[in-house]
Parts: C-alpha cells; structure tokens; sequence
C-alpha cells in the first residue's frame, strides 16, 4: 500500500461491494476526484492483495463481490466509514 489515500479509496472499494454490490472506476474517480488509470490502479491493487473478494461481471460492466453475502475484507474504523459515506 503505497499511501492513505490509496488506503482510503481500497476501503471505499471494500464499502461499495459490501453496501452498493459492486463498483466501476466511474465511482472511484467521482468520490476522489481522480483519473481512469488511477482507479484502474486502485481496482487491480484490491484484486491483486484480496484475489477471492472479487471479480468483473462483464454484463453489467462492473466489478462485483464472488460471493454473497460479501464478507469484508478490510476493517473499518467507524470514523472512517462514516466519512466515505458521507461523501462517496
């Protein structure tokens, strides 16, 4: 994990598949403000640390929790999750 921030957005992904299920770098880039390949970055990054938490659903152009209900793979302090919420 190269910084907070990079930590942030891979709870916000971890959040969005536990809560929205599922994610698209659309999402990443509007709560963050960021670019295509830095949510790509960030995508491949939760893929590569949690292979078994997700995967892409073609169809619906998004990535998708492998099982349901999803388990979180990541521990969220209540702060922060409150924060992501509020604002993603």
């Amino acid at each position: 994990m190269s910084n907070f921030f990079q930590a942030l957005r891979l709870d916000f992904i971890d959040m969005c598949l536990a809560t929205r299920g599922g994610i698209n770098r659309a999402d990443l880039c509007r709560a963050f403000n960021i670019c295509k390949p830095q949510a790509t970055t960030d995508i491949s990054q939760f893929m590569a640390t949690y292979p078994k938490a997700i995967r892409y659903d073609a169809s619906a152009k998004r990535f998708v929790p492998t099982a349901t209900p999803y388990v979180r793979y990541r521990k969220h302090p209540a702060k922060r999750l409150l924060k992501l919420l509020a604002t993603g």
